[in-house]
């Protein structure tokens, strides 16, 4: 995931495997979750506009059939 920090709010997701249905969540540090997408197929970069997120830290988790990693992303405007 990148880039971290984030000056424009948007971040790019990237796997080396290919996913299908992956599911990508966003969190607050506190667990709320305030951001919820499902890419179909993940098998090349997607970009993700987080621009409506204040300013801060937040977990970004992408889960799908057999694979679940969760990140801490900065956004910093």
């Amino acid at each position: 995931m990148y880039p971290n920090p984030s000056t424009t709010g948007t971040i790019t997701i990237e796997t080396i495997e290919n996913l299908k249905n992956a599911d990508v969540d966003i969190f607050s540090l506190s667990g709320q979750k305030l951001f919820s997408t499902q890419v179909p197929i993940l098998d090349e970069r997607k970009s993700i506009d987080l621009s409506g997120l204040a300013q801060g830290i937040y977990l970004v988790r992408v889960r799908s059939a057999g694979f679940d990693v969760s990140r801490r992303i900065i956004i910093n405007r």
